[in-house]
């Protein structure tokens, strides 16, 4: 369900970055109110009253010392900036859109001429993060407010942790309080020479995903129905907990569990809330040992894998099916397992029984270091299926 959320929403904005390519160059002319925080927790937007509006446009972070050193809070300014907004009295975007693509500043009148600025959106690269760094126990030393939320969090002297756009139903740092520890993932903001941030004593930004934190025993593992291990079960104080993990960190969490004892977790406090799938587990500490996963995912964390192309042909030793019935693999001559495509259910779930000769054309997947599969076949994902002399394209 979130990683849907998640993809409609990148797909929406790609689709807002693209517009705004295509979008019109307004100039305004008004008085200059200050500098605003907007991505990264950096100040690279502008506040500008135009007649009786209040506009707020971005410009690139790296421009912000240049600017900062020539504009005075009510002065007059003038700036041409590309408008996405098919009205100018109402905004036509969502509030999540307009955030991360507003309406952007790509030139500036200084010293009696137009001083350009690469109009390239302020939060595009925001989604090319692959990896995130994971911080365990941070001891809050500030927090900074922004109106009646609080938007970010000092540690470790000059770093800052931000959450992205808090409301009344998204308030994520509401219960924290200086002097407390916090454990939470973060996707350092990427630095640029000319950048400012608004606190002086500030000198990294990163994102905030608060992580949780419990104590138990490692009970048993979770498997895919292509044997992948991807997940563990712990008993901890509040109960039994289904946690899931990518599938190459299986072996060395495997190695833990068989020391059979008490280890810390740490876990995705926005899973808790989701019952349909594991939660993301992103750090255990298991006596001196300490294992972190810095990436995000939820449910089940297979990956992705390389392949290679494979003929493989046998008799069924055994159809798979889901508890409600539904075709999922084929055990081919006890070491093949045969994933199953939609196509493959469709067409074949009448004629594929065990005992029957088949003939598979597809792709093996290679196995990844540190994974762990509870049976030893030799996975493949079908192109062609030949059975009963007759061949079937299933991918």
């Amino acid at each position: 369900m979130k990683t849907t959320k998640i993809t409609l929403l990148l797909v929406s904005l790609s689709f807002v970055a693209a517009a705004q390519q295509r979008a019109a160059i307004q100039e305004f002319e008004g008085t200059f109110q200050g500098f605003e925080v907007g991505i990264g927790y950096v100040l690279n937007k502008i506040r500008l009253n135009v007649g009786e509006a209040t506009e707020y446009f971005a410009f690139p972070a790296k421009y912000c010392q240049e600017l900062q050193q020539v504009l005075k809070v009510g002065q007059s300014l003038r700036v041409r900036a590309r408008v996405h907004r098919t009205g100018r009295d109402k905004p036509t975007l969502h509030p999540t859109i307009d955030y991360f693509f507003p309406e952007t500043v790509t030139d500036v009148w200084l010293d009696g001429k137009w001083k350009s600025m690469d109009d390239k959106s302020p939060g595009t690269h925001a989604f090319y993060r692959k990896t995130y760094s994971v911080y365990l126990d941070k001891k809050i030393e500030k927090m900074y407010w922004a109106g009646r939320y609080k938007v970010a969090l000092r540690f470790d002297r000059d770093q800052a942790a931000y959450f992205l756009m808090p409301s009344a139903m998204r308030d994520r740092m509401k219960h924290l309080e200086e002097g407390q520890l916090v454990s939470f993932m973060g996707g350092a903001y990427h630095f640029e020479s000319g950048m400012c941030y608004p606190h002086p004593e500030i000198r990294g930004t990163h994102s905030f995903i608060e992580l949780l934190k419990a104590k138990g025993m490692i009970v048993s593992f979770l498997f895919k129905q292509n044997f992948a291990c991807i997940g563990m079960r712990v008993e901890t104080e509040a109960g039994l907990m289904s946690l899931a993990f990518p599938s190459e960190y299986a072996e060395i969490i495997h190695s833990i569990a068989r020391r059979n004892e008490q280890i810390t977790i740490y876990y995705d406090a926005l899973d808790r809330e989701v019952k349909l799938e594991p939660t993301s587990l992103h750090a255990i500490i298991a006596g001196s040992d300490t294992v972190k996963i810095g990436t995000l995912f939820y449910g089940g964390a297979d990956g992705e894998h390389q392949h290679i192309p494979v003929v493989a042909s046998g008799r069924i030793n055994q159809v798979l099916k889901s508890e409600k019935g539904r075709m999922i693999g084929l055990i081919i001559d006890k070491k093949y397992f045969v994933e199953t495509t939609a196509s493959m259910v469709d067409q074949l779930r009448e004629i594929l029984s065990k005992g029957k000769w088949v003939m598979i054309e597809g792709d093996q997947r290679i196995k990844k270091k540190g994974e762990v599969y509870s049976k030893n076949y030799e996975i493949v994902v079908p192109r062609k299926i030949t059975v009963e002399e007759k061949t079937y394209l299933v991918n």
